[in-house]
Parts: structure tokens; C-alpha cells; sequence
């Protein structure tokens, strides 16, 4: 590059502001990062740093470890450094270090990120953490109580947020013991994140036999810097006091309810036992059974606790309820006041308009009964054959409206079911094909239960929804008058209804070749129903490794020229690998009625690795919320469909690849979020 260039000044320019700034506090000789004969600016300087922290400010102190705000000079960032009180010496170090190396277990939005730990120049451990700007939980209550606006709902919504993080540290078999308002962060934008875990302890695993680290960190072996901190008096579970007692996932099930029922009082609660007095008895019931005494008695699991929640701001039932009919009628009501209120409204009209008829049609029977009798009198053959062609003409009628009602009443719910399931709403939700199913076989069966014949359509409907949800022996028993426009169907079903299993699905080999066939055959009409069947298809409790290899052939179908398609997914973080430089396609919105979501979509990862495949159009992943997308080594050039993606923490991209204003839609939407 000309040193003359106009682009390369404004460069030199730009590094060395940056590296000033970054730099600013370091020694002397760091100064020769601006000169423009140092091939290395960035690196010099950072060498030239003689401490990386800097400008500790005291923002917080607990029983063991004081807190303080630093500058991390070589990120150019304010962290939190956690430190041991002046008081403690050499023996309680170790206590001190099992809170950072708890937090390292642990990779949740909801939970405080460990950054650093080491020992400073005078000898003593510290450890360095993300550093959130907001309020504790506390503060947001001691306000609520002096007036300040504080909804329930957002205070439930909270809990919610903390139950997730709690959720996810006992999959990872960490209990936090020290669950209170005060330990609760939240940030300025509403984020929640659950902190100190300096009184945590890391389960068994469930061999039975504690690894080495794990042993590291039982707290029985810190003396007594641990064995006075067993949690904080009206949150602590009760068991949690007797010594030797095993440690479970209900002690932190305890502390919730607590939690609870200081967010629906405002009041701080008073002891082991707590009352369920909350102003709304199905909370009331929930905080009961999240701290009784007995562990046994509580919920099992957080995500218990959760669940129950969750169903309570939806309006649905909850566990601790044991809803009768009338009580999820009321519920059902709340939830749908308003078409409920015009439902009755229209009864009310029918009902109105019903009694008028029949009062109308009494009055013409009795004057029909008057002249019947005058005419009786008059001449008794003539009444006679009168009743007699009445009498044949009302069952002519009766007969004649009973076939056209069943006639009607087949064509309706056939066209209604084709309707629903042909459109586009379940593409967007996966929880409406399930249901819709279910509604279509029910009604199907209600006319067909009236003995149609064997050319009405309502059989190769019944087939259709049959063959979708893979029961394909209950597919084959259906009556064939009419199944001349799914011939190709049939004789997949019995290709492969003997591979069938007791679970009503088919296995994953047999499933995938389903699907190849079905996307080979030459009805554009079949592409649909492929789709509809792999989103039927997540009912089934299938293991990953079979849904990775089920997604594996579709991606080998549509992508036809790949001679090869790699995928690997990763359960226990939710990472998926996508590897093969001739896999371009990840969607099926090339083919005719299908949608434009991601195939991915099944896999639900959070971390996504794209590298060195054939991707160009972003709007393959169209659907996906990942926290983490790596697209090195790729031929994408639009980077606008990352915008959409709310999840979205952080991307990789090859170095130089876009320009500075193609990456400006990246920093756009972080300024937005």
C-alpha cells in the first residue's frame, strides 16, 4: 500500500487514537506504538503494560470478600475484582477461590461471567468477574415499598428469569444455597443475573464417584469461613443446618419460594414455615408447597417451580391447583373473555329466535288441528287421504334433509381440515400442526362414524393425516374407493408400514429414506407434506443423534450436488457443526409450498458453526436464534438478515472480508439492542 494513499493516513490515524487510548497509562517506552516505523503497535504496547488492573473503587463488601470496580487495561474495560477481606489469612483462601471456580462451571446469560483469577504482588487471590450497571433485586423491593411503581407480573417475570438460571446450574449439577433478593442482579435494560456463589457446592455426578475437582470443592473443607455462612435466616431451607446432611436441589427450591412470597408481599419472610397469605390463592399455593419443611413435600426440581409459574401469568392451570372442570372453565373464560362473551351472545339470539319459532309453530299446529277436525266432519275419506299424503310427504322431507345435511356436513369439515392444514400459521408455530391433527382425525371421525361412501373424499383425508404422523398400517386399513389421487402414498405405506414400532413412529433409517422418496417423487404437492412430517415428527421422543441424522438426509436431498454432508450436534451445549463446501441449501422455500424457516430449525442450537460450507443467502437461517454463528471461509455478502436475530451475541467472520460499512449493520443493531 502507497504510504501517499489517503486511505492509508486515515488508517494510522485511526490505529493510533485507538492504541493512545487503550494505552495511555502504560510505561515510557510504550510510547513508540505511535510512531508509524513500528510494525506492531498494538502488540508493543500491550507487552509494555506493567499491571493489568488499575484504579480500584470499593462498590461492595459480604462476609468473606470485598468488591471492587478496576480497569482492565488490557481490554480497555471496567470489571468487578473480588478480593478476601483484610482479615482473612492463607487457610481461608481456598474458600475464598471456590466461588470462582464454581462461576467457571457455569455458561448462562443468567449468571455472572468469570473473566480472571490469579494472586496480586502482595500475595493474596483475587478474581476478576463481568461488572453489571443496575440494581440489585433488593433495591428494586426496598423501592416498591416506598411507593414506586413495581407490577406483580414484572416482579413474577423476574423469578422466572432466576428459575432459568437455577434450572440450568442444577444441569450442571451446582446448587447455589444462597439464594436472596441481594443476590439477584438486574441490569439496566431488564437483564437478570444470579450472583455470589461462594456457599455453592457441585453434586455428585450420577456414577457415584466425586472427580477430583469436584472434591476440591466441597465446602466441609474450609473450616470455618464456610461452615458460619450456610445461607442467609428466613431463605435458607432448614435442612440446610444439620450438619452432614446431604445437599439437593429442594434447598434451592426454597429459597425461591421465599423469594416469592417477598415479591408478592413486600415483606421479608419470617421464618422456615411461611404462611401462604399472598392476596391470590393459586400463589399462595405455589409458595406452600416451594417451602415446606419437609423437602419431599416441595417440588422436585426448579423447573417444577417454574412450569407452575409460567402456566399462572398464561392463565392456564397449575399443579398445586388439581383444577376441576368449573375451575379451568373460569381460567378458559379469563383467557378468552371476549369471544366467549360473543359466543353467549349469539346462543342468547338463537335461543330467543328458537322460542319465537316454536311459539309460531305451535299456533299453526293447533290451527291445523281445527281445520283437520271441520274437515273430518265434513267428509272422513277426504281427511283420511290427506293425513295419509301429509304423513308421506313429512317423511319424504325428513329423509331428504337428513342426506343433504350428511352430505353437507362431509364436505364442510373435509374442505375445513384441508384448509387449515395446507396453510401457513403452523410453519411459524411448530404446537399448531399437533393440534390440528388431533382436531382434523376428530372431526374426520365424527362423519365418518355416519357411513359415507366409499367415494366421498373424507377417506383419503382420514389417509392423508394418517400417512403425515407415520402411522402408516392405521394409513392402509382406510377405505381405498377413493384414494386415486394419493396412489404414490400408498404405495410408500406399504413399502414401509412393516418397519413401524410400537411407538407409532418409524425408525430414523426408515423415516429418512421416507422422506428422500418423497422429495424425489415428481408431485410438487409432496414437498409440503415432507415438511409437515419432519415438523410432526419432533412429538416423537426421538434421541438427537437420530434427529442429526434424519436432518443429515434431508440436507444431502437438497443439496444434491454435495457429494457429502457433515453434521455433528453437541446436546449438552446445543452446538451444531454444518461442514461441506458444496452445502449451499438449508431451507426447502425452493419448493413449492413449502416455508422459508431454516431446517436447522429442528436442532434448536444455540451455537452454530457454518465454516467452510457453500452458504451465500443468510436467509437460510431464517428462524434460527442463536447466541453464537461462525461463518468464516463462506460466500455470504448480506449481512442485514442478522438483524433479526435478538439472540444473536456473536459472530465470526472472515478477517476482511466486508467492508467497514457492511459491518456497520452489525454495530447498528448492537446500538439498537
Amino acid at each position: 500500500m502507497n504510504e501517499s494513499d489517503p486511505f492509508y493516513e486515515r488508517s494510522l490515524q485511526r490505529i493510533d487514537a485507538f492504541a493512545a487510548d487503550l494505552y495511555a497509562d502504560a510505561e515510557a517506552q510504550t510510547s513508540t506504538c505511535e510512531t508509524r516505523d513500528d510494525p506492531a503497535p498494538l502488540f508493543h504496547a500491550l507487552k509494555g503494560i506493567p499491571a493489568r488492573y488499575e484504579g480500584a473503587e470499593r462498590i461492595g463488601r459480604g462476609g468473606a470478600k470485598e468488591i471492587f470496580r478496576v480497569r482492565d487495561l488490557r481490554s480497555t474495560r471496567e470489571v468487578a475484582m473480588a478480593k478476601p477481606l483484610p482479615s482473612l489469612g492463607e487457610d481461608d483462601f481456598d474458600a475464598f477461590l471456590r466461588e470462582a471456580h464454581i462461576t467457571a462451571r457455569l455458561d448462562h446469560p443468567g449468571i455472572v461471567k468469570l473473566f480472571d483469577m490469579g494472586v496480586d504482588e502482595d500475595g493474596r487471590p483475587f478474581f476478576t468477574m463481568e461488572l453489571k450497571k443496575g440494581r440489585s433485586l433488593r433495591e428494586m423491593l426496598r423501592e416498591a415499598k416506598e411507593g414506586r411503581e413495581f407490577p406483580l407480573r414484572q416482579r413474577l417475570s423476574i423469578l422466572l428469569r432466576v428459575c432459568e438460571a437455577v434450572a440450568y446450574a442444577h444441569s450442571r449439577r451446582v446448587l447455589h444455597l444462597d439464594l436472596k433478593p441481594e443476590n439477584i442482579q438486574i441490569g439496566e435494560f431488564g437483564e437478570v443475573q444470579v450472583c455470589d456463589w461462594g456457599m455453592g457446592v457441585v453434586l455428585r455426578p450420577p456414577e457415584g464417584e466425586l472427580e477430583q475437582t469436584e472434591v476440591l470443592l466441597d465446602p466441609d473443607l474450609y473450616g470455618p469461613l464456610l461452615r458460619h455462612s450456610r445461607g442467609t435466616p428466613g431463605y435458607m431451607a432448614p435442612e440446610l443446618s444439620e450438619a452432614g446432611r446431604p445437599k439437593s436441589v429442594e434447598m434451592d427450591v426454597f429459597s425461591l419460594g421465599c423469594m416469592l412470597q417477598e415479591l408478592l408481599t413486600l415483606q421479608a419472610p419470617d421464618g422456615p414455615e411461611l404462611a401462604p397469605e399472598s392476596g391470590d390463592e393459586v400463589l399462595g399455593a405455589i409458595v406452600a408447597k416451594a417451602t415446606r419443611k419437609n423437602p419431599v413435600k416441595r417440588y422436585s426440581s426448579v423447573a417444577g417451580l417454574q412450569r407452575d409459574l409460567s402456566r399462572y401469568l398464561a392463565g392456564y392451570s397449575t399443579s398445586v391447583e388439581h383444577a376441576g372442570f368449573v375451575r379451568e372453565v373460569q381460567l378458559f373464560y379469563r383467557r378468552h373473555r371476549t369471544p366467549c362473551l360473543l359466543v353467549a351472545g349469539f346462543v342468547l339470539l338463537f335461543v330467543a329466535g328458537t322460542t319465537v319459532f316454536i311459539e309460531r309453530l305451535e299456533r299453526s299446529r293447533e290451527e291445523a288441528v281445527v281445520a283437520r277436525q271441520l274437515a273430518e266432519q265434513a267428509q272422513d275419506l277426504y281427511r283420511a287421504q290427506k293425513v295419509e299424503a301429509e304423513t308421506a310427504l313429512q317423511n319424504y322431507l325428513a329423509a331428504t334433509e337428513e342426506s343433504d345435511r350428511r352430505l353437507e356436513e362431509q364436505g364442510r369439515l373435509a374442505a375445513e381440515s384441508v384448509s387449515r392444514l395446507t396453510g401457513k400459521p403452523f410453519f411459524e408455530n411448530e404446537a399448531i400442526l399437533p393440534k390440528m391433527v388431533r382436531e382434523g382425525h376428530r372431526r374426520l371421525d365424527r362423519v365418518i362414524a355416519l357411513d359415507p361412501p366409499p367415494e366421498s373424499p373424507v377417506w383419503q383425508y382420514k389417509f392423508w393425516l394418517l400417512f403425515l404422523t407415520q402411522d402408516l398400517k392405521g394409513a392402509l386399513q382406510v377405505r381405498s374407493g377413493n384414494l386415486d389421487n394419493v396412489e404414490d402414498l400408498v404405495a410408500l405405506a406399504h413399502e414401509h408400514a412393516p418397519a413401524q414400532t410400537e411407538s407409532g413412529c418409524l425408525p430414523a433409517p426408515a423415516f429418512a429414506e421416507l422422506l428422500r422418496t418423497l422429495a424425489g417423487l415428481k408431485d410438487p404437492s409432496r414437498n409440503p407434506l415432507m415438511e409437515r412430517m419432519l415438523i410432526y415428527d419432533q412429538q416423537f421422543p426421538r434421541p438427537d443423534e437420530e434427529r442429526v441424522a434424519i436432518l443429515r438426509e434431508v440436507l444431502a436431498v437438497v443439496n444434491s450436488d454435495a457429494s457429502e454432508v457433515e453434521l455433528t450436534f453437541d446436546s449438552r451445549d446445543r452446538s451444531l457443526v454444518v461442514r461441506g463446501a458444496k452445502v449451499r441449501v438449508l431451507s426447502l422455500r425452493a419448493r413449492h409450498g413449502c416455508s422459508d424457516l431454516s431446517l436447522l430449525r429442528f436442532l434448536k442450537p444455540v451455537r452454530l458453526v457454518l465454516e467452510g460450507t457453500g452458504v451465500t443467502d443468510l436467509e437460510e437461517l431464517n428462524g434460527l436464534q442463536p447466541v453464537f454463528l461462525d461463518l468464516r471461509d463462506t460466500d455470504v455478502r448480506d449481512l442485514q438478515p442478522l438483524t433479526r436475530m435478538p439472540s444473536l451475541q456473536e459472530v465470526k467472520l472472515t478477517p476482511g472480508r466486508f467492508t467497514e460499512e457492511e459491518l456497520s449493520i452489525l454495530e447498528e443493531r448492537e446500538e439498537r439492542e
